[in-house]
């Protein structure tokens, strides 16, 4: 599922933030000053996890794959 939630910014991102979730695990998406910049993908504490992601949709496409490998395990 992918949301937008205007109330969470991580510490060092900017504007809109997207949110992807499966339901369970969460990820948010949002332009970042922190690492490399560009967009990056945060965890849903806030903590980045990579960022230099040219577009919104190759970072969402980090999160997702993210989302795939943290429900092998369940």
């Amino acid at each position: 599922m992918l949301t937008t939630d205007p109330r969470v910014t991580p510490v060092g991102g900017s504007g809109r933030v997207t949110t992807v979730t499966d339901g369970t695990t969460t990820f948010l998406i949002c332009r970042t000053v922190r690492g490399r910049g560009g967009w990056g993908v945060h965890t849903a504490a806030g903590d980045l996890l990579s960022s230099g992601w040219p577009t919104l949709t190759r970072a969402r496409s980090y999160a997702d794959r993210l989302l795939t490998r943290a429900g092998v395990g369940s």
